[in-house]
């Protein structure tokens, strides 16, 4: 690895500081973005999350801001021939996003025979690329792209240098962005608390829930664990890293007509389940009928099936 002079190292320190002091809510503003480029001292700088299983673009930034070219079909023409793009191809075969150049695998001669060089490098203006990423699932991958063109030259080991030094503090920014970004979910479920939310963390599992939401989830016997998949229940997501619950009311049965057929489930009779929900045992007849009548039935055993088969109430 090439030692980095005085100069550079100064500028690394210089960005490491207004990295650390960003108050903007995404991890890698276009701001940002701009002096990274001027450091490594590339003509373009990009930043992307993709979900490269799933083929799509979760997050993009790019300085300066692309024009004059068709960004759709470079989109289509990335996702088409990616299995040609050599650092992609190294990237999803190892896991290693540590610095890599274009040129580290193939010469500027064997790009320009590819496909992908004339549907995809050669409209955007890259000759010579340099990147790096933050260590992530191929769900949602990380990078930095810096790009010369024609008038430009290849990146060298300073460069190399410069972004594997400057990755801790890509991994420790990106970190403490998403946390602040639950934070603020967190403080906005609070604001709102007496709505039924519940709040996710970044693998997607539930870390808090409103009273109200702990009230829903316990009447269908579901838990936190259970979230975000509460079926009958449903999840909308309200925001980053929040869901709203709300219920489906399958076949139009009644919050309290599902608590009767679900005691009945489980094998109580009607003066047994008018004790459990402190109702009398006319208003459990009452109830029954209603549900009866939506469900097609007649008899106890048949509405339970109904229900279950239509997850009314548990199994």
């Amino acid at each position: 690895m090439v030692r980095l002079r005085g100069p550079d190292l100064e500028g690394v320190g210089r960005f490491g500081s207004e990295l650390a002091a960003a108050q903007e809510p995404e991890p890698f503003p276009a701001r940002l973005l701009e002096l990274l480029r001027e450091l490594v001292g590339s003509e373009s700088a990009g930043y992307c999350e993709l979900d490269r299983i799933g083929g799509r673009v979760v997050a993009e930034v790019a300085v300066p801001e692309p024009e004059g070219y068709d960004a759709d079909g470079l989109a289509d023409a990335y996702w088409r021939l990616r299995h040609q793009y050599p650092t992609c191809v190294y990237e999803d075969r190892t896991g290693d996003f540590s610095a890599r150049k274009l040129s580290d695998f193939l010469t500027l001669r064997e790009l320009h025979r590819l496909e992908i060089y004339a549907d995809f490098f050669r409209p955007a203006g890259i000759e010579y690329e340099i990147g790096v990423g933050i260590p992530a699932p191929l769900t949602h991958t990380k990078m930095f792209l810096f790009a010369n063109g024609t008038d430009g030259k290849d990146f060298g080991e300073r460069e190399r240098a410069i972004l594997d030094l400057l990755c801790p503090l890509f991994t420790l920014r990106y970190r403490q962005s998403e946390a602040r970004k639950r934070a603020d979910a967190a403080l906005a479920a609070l604001e709102t608390a007496d709505e039924a939310l519940v709040l996710l963390d970044d693998a997607g599992r539930a870390e808090f829930a409103t009273p109200r939401a702990l009230r829903l989830l316990g009447a269908y016997r579901l838990t936190l664990d259970d979230v975000p998949r509460v079926e009958p229940l449903l999840a909308d997501r309200v925001r980053p890293g929040v869901l709203l619950l709300s219920e489906q009311r399958p076949l139009g049965l009644t919050t309290r007509e599902r608590e009767i057929l679900t005691l009945i489930a489980e094998g109580h009779a009607n003066a047994e389940v008018a004790r459990a929900l402190w109702i009398s045992p006319a208003t459990v007849r009452k109830h029954l009928e209603n549900a009866y009548a939506k469900l097609g039935v007649s008899t106890r055993t048949a509405a339970v099936r109904r229900a279950r088969e239509h997850r009314a109430i548990a199994s």
